[in-house]
């Protein structure tokens, strides 16, 4: 596993994981075996008939740098790259093996603090499925109030510490997914009240792909060349929930597919190369805007075409100016953490050779907690043209397939209400208060949605800077940025289910309106903002689907 661990030049050149199969990585992973759940306390019916899983232990491990231990899903850093079909079943046994905390840290009497660094849960990024629990009820689901505790982990016998959502030392977790659910590129990460920013920020999360059905995308899109990267914070120790600094304490890495990966790759193609790259924005801090630049005036000029966002195919590949640094409300290329976007890359087969550094930049953002321009390269690749050129697959069309029924446009006879929803952080008394609609999270549910509806959201921002905003279970579809509906063909009028919220002041609130309907499953899930310490830090809100 040495050749996979995050080590910066160590590995470089030809870099492409091999593609393995979900026996290959579960054995790689250490899932190989079926297990049991007794240890964890799960109904007698979830062990009758037990699932190949992926088996993602939490542990200390140094990664990087000698002598500092990280979070991390197997002791690698991002984790394994977990794959599931449209329709299929993603099985995960977490187990919990970090140190116990002292019991005043577990549960304090103030939730919206930076608390139980140890305890964890398991979130998947943008999946529609259950939030709550599997179908037949044996097997924990997309639940974020779940706290899976060290295996001695103390509890106090107080009001603050609710034992119904108690799991020691781990959980078996069993996300089902329709038939119809959107293939496209999503990811895992703790999601842990109070310790969500330190435990992401510290190395736990990784790639979630579902993967496309044989032929639903064009056949030069279906036969390209795959790699997956991450964005990722450089400083991954118990200080990550702080402050941003500035974006250079980002890092890009290529993922390998049983985990870990490689800072800063060089990426070796050759003209008339094509490839799909798949990025995914797991920085958990405010400075973490990106997108891609190159320089304008490189005579090596790829191709970069964006064919989905936010795990979603587009309607159509949109190209993509690399040089653009727009704010991301205005990018369509842009992400705020949490984002997820799919270009393909294509080198012209007169290219000469050379080497182009591909560089996620800061957005020119008006004011973003003062952050600074890049001081050092850690958020950059290499593209390294040479050999002779080849004449992979491309088409002159546009077209990419449907999505599917999840993601059919919404009517307005479907919207059965209008909703304000404000993000908004008061500091007037001296002490910092995030909020949504003037409230912190109290783990209470602020709103219900009728199974099968559909409402309008005026998504609103009051503050200086911006806040990613994040829906858990459903996507939104947008339709308006700053007051001005979007066209038809704008590359911005699209699925997600991150976005990033104007800014606003005492004059102007930084508004986007989408549209959002509440398919099949119901129980209680979140929406928040993707800094993720202000989400642990209180703006977070419970909301629940009914039937």
């Amino acid at each position: 596993m040495s050749s996979s661990v995050l080590n910066s030049n160590e590995i470089h050149g030809s870099i492409r994981p091999a593609a393995m199969t979900r026996r290959a990585l579960l054995q790689t992973a250490g899932a190989g075996a079926l297990a049991s759940g007794a240890a964890f306390g799960l109904a007698p019916a979830a062990m009758a008939q037990p699932h190949p899983a992926y088996r993602l232990e939490v542990q200390k491990a140094v990664v990087d740098v000698p002598g500092v231990e990280l979070r991390t899903y197997n002791g690698l850093v991002p984790g394994p790259t977990l794959r599931v079909d449209p329709g299929g079943d993603l099985d995960v046994i977490l187990v919990n093996n970090l140190e116990p905390e002292p019991p005043d840290q577990f549960c304090p009497p103030i939730m919206n603090a930076f608390h139980a660094a140890n305890t964890t849960n398991f979130h998947t990024h943008g999946l529609h499925v259950s939030p709550e629990k599997s179908a037949d009820g044996n097997y924990d689901s997309d639940n974020v109030f779940l706290n899976v505790t060290p295996k001695a982990q103390e509890v106090p016998d107080n009001p603050h510490c609710a034992n119904d959502d108690l799991r020691r030392g781990g959980t078996w977790y069993k996300f089902e997914l329709p038939e119809y659910h959107p293939s496209g590129t999503f990811w895992y990460h703790a999601h842990k009240h109070g310790s969500t920013a330190r435990q992401v920020g510290n190395g736990l999360s990784g790639p979630l792909i579902v993967n496309d059905p044989p032929g639903f995308m064009p056949s030069y899109i279906e036969n390209a060349r795959e790699d997956v990267f991450m964005i990722q914070l450089r400083d991954l120790t118990e200080d990550s929930s702080s402050p941003s600094k500035s974006i250079a304490d980002l890092m890009l890495v290529l993922a390998a597919p049983e985990g870990g990966g490689f800072k800063s790759p060089t990426i070796v193609m050759r003209p008339g190369e094509v490839r799909r790259w798949r990025f995914i924005n797991a920085a958990p801090r405010s400075d973490g805007f990106i997108s891609l630049n190159v320089a304008s005036d490189d005579p090596i000029k790829p191709e970069l075409w964006q064919i989905a966002f936010d795990g979603i195919t587009l309607k159509k590949r949109v190209r993509v100016n690399p040089a653009n640094r727009g704010d991301p409300w205005d990018n369509h290329a842009a992400l705020a953490p949490g984002n997820r976007t799919d270009f393909m890359v294509r080198i012209p087969r007169d290219s000469p050779e050379g080497e182009l550094r591909l560089m996620a930049l800061q957005p020119a953002l008006n004011q973003l907690h003062e952050v600074s321009e890049p001081t050092a390269n850690e958020l950059e690749m290499t593209i390294r043209v040479t050999g002779d050129p080849v004449d992979d697959e491309w088409s002159d069309s546009d077209e990419l397939p449907d999505p599917g029924p999840l993601l059919r446009p919404i009517s307005p006879s479907e919207i059965v209400r209008d909703r304000d929803i404000v993000f908004n952080l008061d500091s007037s008394s001296g002490t910092s208060r995030f909020m949504i609609n003037d409230m912190e999270f109290d783990g209470e549910v602020k709103k219900s949605f009728k199974l099968g509806t559909a409402e309008r959201w005026q998504l609103q921002n009051v503050n200086d800077f911006t806040h990613p905003f994040h829906i858990h279970v459903n996507p939104f579809f947008v339709t308006h940025i700053r007051g001005k509906e979007l066209a038809e063909d704008d590359p911005r009028r699209r699925w997600q289910d991150t976005i990033a919220l104007p800014t606003g002041n005492a004059d102007r609130v930084g508004e986007v309106t989408v549209l959002s309907r509440f398919v099949k499953f119901t129980g209680a899930f979140v929406i928040h903002c993707h800094i993720l310490s202000h989400e642990d830090l209180g703006m977070m809100q419970k909301v629940e689907v009914i039937a």
